[in-house]
């Protein structure tokens, strides 16, 4: 939003004031978003396929259960270099550990 405003000569909250006020660019704003998320899950499901970058698979994975995970029961996240734990709110914790631990 920051670029579109600059390029209006606006303030970035004014714009977006704008664009809640009008009915079709909030339609255009959340099409858009919709788009961007649409291409970062391509990119995520890439990731987690590659068998050949690990690291990048392990990195997706805990991307994929930190944020989507949530909405299927998993609670908030613990990260640490160690690796990282999740509950899903009754009483069951997840604990990944990096075997380089």
């Amino acid at each position: 939003m920051g670029l579109a405003a600059r390029s209006l000569g606006c303030l970035p909250g004014a714009l977006a004031r704008v664009v809640e006020k009008s009915i079709e660019l909030k339609s255009d704003r959340d099409a858009a978003r919709r788009m961007i998320v649409d291409q970062a899950e391509q990119v995520i499901v890439e990731q987690l396929t590659d068998a050949a970058s690990i690291d990048r698979r392990d990195d997706a994975a805990k991307f994929v259960l930190t944020s989507l995970g949530k909405a299927l029961g998993w609670g908030a996240q613990a990260t640490s270099a160690a690796g990282f734990s999740m509950t899903d709110g009754g009483g069951r914790t997840l604990q990944v550990k990096w075997q380089t631990d």
